[in-house]
């Protein structure tokens, strides 16, 4: 048994070992060493017997000692010949081996050759993923890394339903034509199907015989009419404007190849649907693969579909995969220790754990000689050992990931961080505003640390606050006033939350604690967050005042971003307007400075502004704060202890709807502001200013 079923999902069963499995490939060998699959005379019963038993086992599956395969895996075994490395499963295995599995392998020379696969238990699993979803009446997503064997694999399916099943319609589409053809899936379809006309009892004349349109059949001499099989093999080209090109097919298996390299993905999977969906009946399948790319525009409909399948009837897994995510779901995953040549054993059981040292000794050699993070996180998407690594940004995203991800598995797992901070939300009394950290009916507040917001989740998104640290107080118990200042982008409208999508945006806010010398962290730190969305906007601002006021509210403190929102009537009515912090003047930019005249409140971040927050956001996050016990860089991202801040800074691109980020964005404006108001102060500018205090220096 290769899935099983556990806490409303399916689990992948890794665990299994192999022995024997040469027993599902006779036919192949008897093939490689006598040219043909059978010696029977062509025509007699035995010669039938034989072709109608293979015809069986490629239908139905095929057991022995009690291992099922499907008969798609079955049939690629056996009439699916394609390029392989030679002894990839036996040279690097053995020099782990004799090294028990401590050190990188060593690199060896090798060829490829033409000839049937062998068995892998990563393929085994695939298989067994595929026909389950189908008898679910369930679709499937598959993640994996790169140069798995998937377009010779689904090249083999497409041609093995054109091959047994009359008036069949496979379906494969890509957003270029380029990966499905000269060498792609559908140009594997021909290779098998051209093999299996000449070598085996299957042939079939062809209607139709091109890269993008196959199909089995024939017309007598001066007729127009089409007789025989009639199965068909058509590929599609979804790109670059084409979502619906599918739309009207009447397919029984829809393929979509390199989901990595598919921007409209979610449009063209909503238009093809429809085909293979008939109210509860699933009259066929719809199989979506890839990897990650350098381009993040181009795989987050694959991303939202494989942390999402329910949404999408998706067969949905346990993820195993992914850092303390088991209990979440995602799609099919193929990690690059998986089958990973050179670490297979002669079974075709993966050596996971010499791989994984063997792949992590690249990563530390690629970290140590790369002057940046880049060209890791890019190694990493196109060979994940996880689903977050596949789908993690890289071009795109100008902030350190690797040191962000580090971070994020440090504040998850670690203890003494992990509940850090204090959850609730503020009431105002008269002895001050407190945290309340119950609700009315005894349960805990909850901080929102999900990114994003998945359908379905349980996630309640009203939010609340979250303290790392209290504010400081002076001996006199006051707190001193330019001590914190609020950052704040706002969400647009008010909304029902049981509308709330992936799509919407939360409230988010962060209170930063200025640069000093006597706190106990000296400063430069967030110290309280607060992430929302409750149903009215003046429930979300009603808190955002009672955090600036909690903070010490001093004048000007918040700044927000003012086109949405409604942060200035809020603050207006309370009597508060003057928390409100000024437009940046942006003296340090000139050409980031507002073309309006006359002073407003908040700032206006349009795309140029954003651009260059995110450059100082980066180096924000960079900047070395000073040495941990072995002499490694303490930087100002390892004081983020926000989980859902750290998990946005790893997807972000400028296109994207990052809240969390979006408020660090206008924090670095603010910042900029303050620091060079401070350096006019300090060279004869307005007295009386408490940042050039003493205490600040």
């Amino acid at each position: 048994m290769a899935i099983s079923y556990e806490n409303g999902l399916y689990k992948n069963d890794d665990d299994l070992t192999f022995v024997n499995m040469e027993y599902f490939r006779e036919p192949a060998k008897y093939f490689l060493k006598h040219g043909v699959y059978t010696h029977e005379p062509f025509g007699s019963p035995r010669y039938l017997a034989y072709w109608d038993e293979q015809d069986k086992r490629c239908r139905e599956g095929y057991t022995v000692g009690g291992v099922t395969l499907t008969g798609e895996h079955y049939g690629y075994l056996n009439f699916a010949q394609i390029k392989v490395t030679q002894d990839a499963n036996k040279s690097a295995y053995k020099e782990a081996k004799k090294d028990g599995h401590t050190q990188k392998a060593k690199r060896q020379s090798a060829e490829k050759k033409v000839t049937f696969p062998d068995f892998y238990d990563g393929d085994y699993h695939y298989f067994k993923a595929k026909e389950f979803a189908r008898e679910q009446g369930l679709h499937l997503c598959v993640g994996k890394a790169r140069r798995k064997g998937y377009s010779y694999k689904n090249g083999w399916i497409g041609a093995n339903r054109y091959n047994l099943y009359p008036q069949s319609i496979t379906v494969i589409g890509a957003f270029s034509s380029s990966y499905l053809y000269p060498r792609g899936t559908m140009s594997m379809v021909k290779e098998y199907l051209d093999f299996l006309n000449k070598h085996t009892d299957w042939e079939k004349k062809r209607l139709l015989s091109n890269m993008s349109h196959m199909k089995s059949g024939y017309k007598y001499v001066g007729q127009d009419e089409e007789h025989g099989f009639l199965s068909e093999v058509i590929a599609v080209s979804f790109g670059p404007a084409n979502p619906g090109a599918a739309r009207g097919k009447d397919g029984t298996l829809f393929m979509f190849e390199e989901a990595g390299k598919f921007p409209n993905l979610i449009e063209s999977l909503t238009s093809t649907a429809p085909a293979v969906e008939d109210g509860v009946f699933v009259t066929g399948q719809i199989l979506i693969f890839g990897t990650g790319g350098d381009d993040a525009s181009n795989w987050d409909g694959f991303e939202e579909i494989f942390y999402d399948p329910e949404t999408y009837n998706m067969l949905a897994f346990d993820n195993i995969w992914d850092d303390n995510a088991e209990g979440t779901s995602c799609g099919f995953f193929v990690p690059q220790i998986r089958n990973l040549p050179g670490f297979i054993d002669k079974d075709g059981n993966s050596l996971t754990a010499a791989a994984l040292e063997h792949e992590t000794s690249i990563r530390d050699s690629i970290k140590k000689t790369s002057k940046t993070s880049t060209k890791l996180s890019g190694y990493q998407m196109e060979y994940p050992n996880k689903p977050s690594e596949a789908f993690a940004r890289n071009t795109n995203n100008i902030f350190p990931t690797i040191e962000i991800d580090a971070q994020l598995k440090l504040v998850q797992n670690d203890g003494n961080i992990k509940y850090l901070g204090r959850q609730g939300v503020y009431k105002d009394t008269a002895k001050g505003v407190i945290l309340v950290q119950e609700d009315t009916k005894g349960k805990d507040y909850e901080y929102i640390k999900e990114f994003p917001l998945k359908k379905g989740s349980h996630v309640d998104v009203d939010g609340c606050i979250v303290e790392f640290q209290p504010p400081y107080t002076l001996p006199d118990g006051r707190i001193p006033q330019g001590l914190y200042r609020i950052w704040n982008d706002p969400y647009a409208q008010d909304k029902d939350t049981d509308a709330i999508t992936t799509k919407d945006s939360l409230g988010a806010t962060y209170v930063y604690e200025v640069t000093n010398r006597f706190t106990g962290s000296k400063g430069d730190i967030l110290v309280a967050a607060y992430v929302g969305r409750p149903p009215s906007m003046d429930a979300y601002n009603k808190q955002l005042y009672l955090l600036a006021k909690r903070y010490g509210g001093a004048p000007g403190m918040v700044q927000f971003e003012n086109d949405r929102g409604d942060v200035k009537n809020y603050f207006k009515k309370m009597k508060a307007y003057h928390l409100l912090a000024d437009e940046p003047e942006v003296t340090w930019k000139r050409e980031l400075q507002s073309a309006k005249t006359g002073r407003v409140k908040g700032i206006m971040m349009n795309a140029k502004r954003k651009g260059t927050a995110a450059i100082y956001l980066r180096d924000w996050l960079l900047d070395k704060r000073g040495e941990d016990e072995n002499g490694n860089d303490v930087l100002n991202l390892n004081y983020i202890y926000d989980e859902g801040l750290l998990k946005e800074l790893l997807k972000w691109h400028i296109k994207g709807n990052f809240d969390r980020v979006s408020a660090m964005l206008v924090g670095m404006f603010d910042y900029r502001e303050v620091e060079t108001q401070e350096e006019i102060q300090a060279t004869g500018g307005a007295q009386n200013n408490f940042f050039s205090k003493s205490l600040f220096k």
